[in-house]
């Protein structure tokens, strides 16, 4: 019966203390309404009036219940720092004279006609300043307020859908690796160039001790040997698992890698069988 009723509203927090002209700031002043009577409330207070007016999506002006438009109360008792609240019980809507209604919703010339254009919930029409909202599909796709312009037209052909269109190159990858399309139709990716090389020297002082470095997020490949022919290198992926689940480099043998995605960020942990020994470490970046 939302047609003769005003459901319940709120409580809803205010979000800044009210002031003595009857203006409070809520954060969505949604499904509040003119003429609505609503309560405000707080640890230490509680008071009684009628909406008059609404401004935009957050503040709305309060006066003393059944008197003209223009009245406003001294709200300043209620404070965010009592946990202040506005609400609204279940109530008949207020009525509207059929005079009054036609006025509403008749547009001035040059149109001289009903109104039939959209509007927000406040009754700002739907400009440039003030963008229609817009959701598509699933709503894994959204279009803001600060670019709310949205063409796109793919096509691999000319003149196909639509005579004049013309084929468009779009071009597939993650920010370093790029899908290409052989003359043969076959698919095969090309690989981003690594064009920044850096080497780490990192001591070990202590054998069969864990040790660790975490590589960058732009790494690409890296190749890792130790520098001492006597020693073992041991290499796990996992705190504490380079003496129990590990690689094995053996003496005189390098590891490498390549063709790593380490976006989500990468430690490797290592230790050597001999003490006082140097782990040489080289690796390139893609910038």
């Amino acid at each position: 019966m939302i047609e003769k009723f005003w459901d319940n509203t709120g409580p809803i927090l205010l979000t800044n203390d009210g002031d003595s002209f009857g203006r409070i700031e809520v954060l969505s002043a949604i499904n509040f309404h003119v003429k609505q009577q609503v309560i405000l409330q707080s640890n230490t207070t509680e008071g009684f009036f009628e909406i008059k007016r609404i401004i935009g999506p957050n503040i709305i002006e309060l006066g003393p219940r059944k008197t003209p438009l223009s009245e406003r109360s001294d709200v300043s008792a209620f404070l965010t720092a009592d946990v202040a609240t506005i609400r609204g019980d279940k109530q008949p809507r207020n009525e509207i004279p059929e005079k009054e209604y036609k006025r509403a919703v008749y547009a001035e010339e040059p149109v001289v006609a009903w109104r039939t254009v959209l509007v927000n919930p406040f009754g700002n029409y739907y400009t440039v300043d003030n963008p229609l909202p817009v959701q598509l599909s699933d709503g894994s796709i959204n279009i803001d307020t600060l670019n709310a312009n949205l063409q796109v037209q793919l096509t691999h052909l000319d003149n196909f859908p639509n005579p004049g269109d013309i084929a468009d190159s779009v071009q597939i990858g993650d920010g370093s690796n790029i899908l290409n399309i052989n003359p043969d139709g076959s698919i095969n990716v090309s690989v981003g160039a690594v064009n920044t090389p850096k080497i780490e020297n990192i001591d070990l002082l202590l054998a069969n001790t864990e040790y660790s470095y975490t590589f960058t997020q732009d790494t690409k490949k890296f190749k890792l040997r130790i520098r001492d022919g006597k020693a073992k290198l041991k290499i796990a992926y996992n705190v504490g698992e380079s003496g129990t689940d590990f690689w094995t480099v053996e003496r005189g043998a390098y590891l490498e890698e390549g063709g790593l995605d380490l976006s989500g960020g990468v430690t490797i942990y290592f230790q050597a069988t001999h003490p006082n020994t140097v782990l040489e470490l080289q690796y390139w970046e893609s910038i």
